[in-house]
Order: C-alpha cells, then structure tokens, then sequence
C-alpha cells in the first residue's frame, strides 16, 4: 500500500551512534524517536504531519486521536535534586 503523505525527522550525525533504538513509524503522518539523555533518562520526540484543512474531519480526528494516545504513552519522569 502506498502511502498518500508522509513524515521524517532530521537527527545530527552524532546523535546517530548515541540512539538505543531506531524512530518508531506510527502511523504513514507519524513518527516518534527516543534520545538517550545524560542522566540514563530519555526524551521522546513525536513528530506529526498534520492533515491540512481540505481532508475530511473524520482523518484529522483520527490524526488527532492518535496523537492523544502516543503521548499519554510517553513515560513522563519527575526530577528530582
């Protein structure tokens, strides 16, 4: 199946060897990447392609939710000193 749109994210070649695992494909309009951080933590990025206006409600409801539920996924750590 070909997909009609499409997302990608751009890392700095040094982040490259830095990664623990390869971005995620979500959906064919998302994408996630987890980077390692200093103190054994991570930080997700999400990256979408939103559907413009002229797509029917029904797809940008269906973006929207996706969305939702990607990022109440996303293991939100508390910092503490």
């Amino acid at each position: 199946m070909k997909s009609a749109s499409g997302v990608a994210l751009a890392v700095r070649y040094t982040f490259i060897s830095k990664l623990t695992e390869d971005p995620k494909s979500v959906h064919d309009r998302m994408i996630t990447l987890r980077l390692p951080l200093n103190d054994n933590g991570h930080c997700t990025i999400i990256a979408v392609y939103t559907p413009s206006m002229t797509n029917s409600q029904e797809t940008i409801a269906q973006i929207h939710h996706q969305l939702d539920s990607i990022s109440k996924k996303v293991q939100y750590m508390k910092k503490t000193k």
